[in-house]
């Protein structure tokens, strides 16, 4: 939703909502973050709420439903205060949500179009391990065959030019093979829900942690032409042959434009 703030008080106009791990109570109704999202036209919206045994992550745009790979955990606390809507943790090397790509084309914003992300997320991999290690929370890129091109969110540990320490980055693949990046530093791996807001203007791609902008823009700065990527959209995991660490997520949004952060 437009304006989702932070972790300890993200705000849009039906009121702010708290982080549950943050021990604060939320100032509006739990069906008000709800509401707000949807007042905001996603193309999908995956609340993640589902319980075990469940084999259809299901989207409340009532299109776009993903199917659940592996065993991951349901029934994580979840995000928002006030809301009884639990998390899931995506966890082992097949755990995913994956939206086939016969469906997931609305997914592709090849060329310039705008388009939006925005999550919670928490972590339960335990700080930096290598260059190689990621923790992948939303995409649509292919890994193993990358010049099909697509779009990613994810955690880079350890990853230049921040040696040490670890980022949220949006990676674009883009025509001829290019690439531009926008990130920002993570706070240590403290195990509470976080908010990510990722943001393409048709021009650059810019990232928001807890509303706070992207602090580098790593790449040629030029404006992005995005390629289209014919594989499936994916949550949690999309086996790219990086060593996968493991992530709470859950109010996953998509939306055709992009979203005003403050």
């Amino acid at each position: 939703a437009s304006g989702m703030g932070g972790a300890s008080g993200a705000s849009g106009s039906g009121g702010s909502f708290d982080a549950t791990n943050e021990g604060a109570e939320s100032d509006a109704p739990a069906t008000s973050y709800v509401e707000e999202v949807m007042k905001d036209n996603p193309i999908a919206y995956w609340r993640l709420g589902e319980s075990t045994g469940v084999t259809t992550a299901q989207s409340a745009t009532g299109v776009h439903h993903a199917t659940f790979g592996g065993t991951p955990a349901f029934a994580r606390p979840g995000a928002i205060a006030g809301d009884s809507d639990t998390a899931i943790a995506f966890e082992g090397p097949d755990d995913a949500a994956r939206v086939a790509d016969v469906d997931a084309s609305a997914f592709e914003f090849s060329n310039d179009a705008q388009f939006s992300v925005e999550l919670w997320v928490s972590f339960t991999g335990n700080g930096c391990g290598t260059s190689a290690n990621q923790f992948h929370l939303v995409e649509k890129f292919d890994a193993v065959t990358a010049t099909k091109g697509g779009w990613k969110i994810y955690v880079s540990d350890c990853a230049n030019p921040d040696a040490g320490e670890n980022r949220f980055v949006v990676f674009m693949m883009v025509e001829l093979g290019g690439a531009v990046s926008s990130y920002v530093r993570t706070p240590s791996m403290d195990r509470e829900f976080h908010h990510v807001l990722a943001v393409y203007d048709g021009q650059t791609p810019k990232i928001y942690l807890d509303g706070k902008a992207d602090t580098k823009l790593a790449g040629d700065p030029k404006k992005v032409t995005l390629s289209a990527s014919t594989v499936p959209l994916s949550i949690g995991n999309n086996k790219g042959g990086v060593t996968f660490r493991g992530s709470v997520l859950v109010e996953i949004a998509i939306y055709r434009y992009a979203l005003d952060h403050t």
